[in-house]
C-alpha cells in the first residue's frame, strides 16, 4: 500500500514524522528504508553506467525491503529514467502488499512532473495532511523551544512571545534559529522579563526600509505567511488561499 503525507510547506515536521514511522516500523522488526531524492537519482546513474542490466540489480535491492520511506517526493517530477524506475519499485511493493510511505509539499494530484499512473497509485493509498500551525500552535512551539534553552517562557510577556512566532511562521527552523539568537544576546537571564519591547528591539532589522519593499519580497512575505511557494503565488492555480495570497501580493 502506498501512504501519502503532505505538507502545506517544508520545515513542518514531514521527514521527522517519516523517521518516526520508521523506527516504529523497525522495532516491530520490519526492514525499513529512507530514500531521499537527489540519492536515489544518483543511486539510479551510477547503477545505469555500469550497464543496461544493472539497474534490475537496484530495483531487487530495494525490493528486500518491507518499508520504503521516499521523502519530498515532489522533487523526482520530471526525472524521467527516475521515474521509471520508482514507477517499477512502486508496482512491485504493491504486488506483494509491502509498504511505501511517501512525503511531498503537497496534495497527489497537485503535483506536477508525474504521470497520470503515478497519481493513480498515490492516491489509491491512505493520505494524511499535515495542516498549517496557527499563530496559537507556533506560540507554543516558541515555549518549547525557550525551555530547551532554560529561558523561562513564564518570563516572556505573551506579545513577546507571539512576536516570536510572528514573524518565523515559516518553519520550525525559523523559530529554532530566533530562540538561539535570543539566549546569544542574553549572558544572563535570570532577572530579565522578557517584554515585547526588549525582543523586538532584538530584532529590528525586521522592519523593513520602504526602498527594501520589492515585489519578490512582498510575494516572499506573503507566502512565508500563509504557507504558499512563490510559483504558486505567480501561478494559475484558483485554490482559495492561494487566490487570496495572489490579491494582497498586488
Amino acid at each position: 500500500a502506498v501512504v501519502s503525507t503532505q505538507s502545506t510547506g517544508s520545515g513542518f515536521g514531514k521527514t521527522h514524522l517519516l523517521h518516526a514511522i520508521g523506527n516504529e516500523y523497525s522495532k516491530n522488526n520490519f526492514s525499513v528504508k529512507y530514500i531521499e531524492p537527489n540519492n536515489f537519482t544518483k543511486k539510479i546513474v551510477d547503477f545505469s553506467s555500469k550497464g543496461s542490466n544493472k539497474i534490475s540489480e537496484f530495483i531487487n535491492y530495494l525490493k528486500q525491503y518491507d518499508v520504503l520511506l521516499f521523502d519530498d517526493i515532489q522533487y523526482l517530477g520530471d526525472r524521467v529514467v527516475t521515474l521509471k524506475v520508482l514507477f517499477q519499485v512502486i508496482n512491485a511493493f504493491i504486488e506483494n502488499e509491502k509498504q511505501i510511505i511517501i512525503t511531498s509539499d503537497k496534495h497527489p494530484n497537485e503535483l506536477s512532473g508525474f504521470e497520470d499512473r503515478f497519481i493513480t497509485r498515490f492516491n489509491s493509498g491512505l493520505i494524511t495532511t499535515i495542516k498549517t500551525p496557527s499563530l496559537e500552535d507556533l506560540v507554543k512551539v516558541v515555549e518549547f523551544k525557550l525551555k530547551e534553552l532554560n529561558l523561562s517562557p513564564q518570563k516572556w510577556e505573551q506579545e513577546a512571545l507571539r512576536f516570536i512566532a510572528r514573524n518565523n511562521s515559516s518553519s520550525i527552523r525559523s523559530i529554532e534559529g530566533a530562540v538561539k539568537r535570543v539566549k546569544y544576546y542574553i549572558s544572563d537571564g535570570s532577572n530579565i522579563k522578557y517584554t515585547y519591547v526588549v525582543i523586538q528591539n532584538m530584532f529590528k532589522e525586521l522592519s523593513i526600509n520602504p526602498e527594501e519593499l520589492t515585489p519578490k519580497r512582498i510575494i516572499q512575505t506573503v507566502g512565508n505567511y500563509y504557507k504558499i511557494t512563490r510559483g504558486e503565488i505567480i501561478g494559475k492555480s484558483r485554490k482559495s488561499n492561494i487566490m487570496l495570497a495572489r490579491h494582497i501580493s498586488i
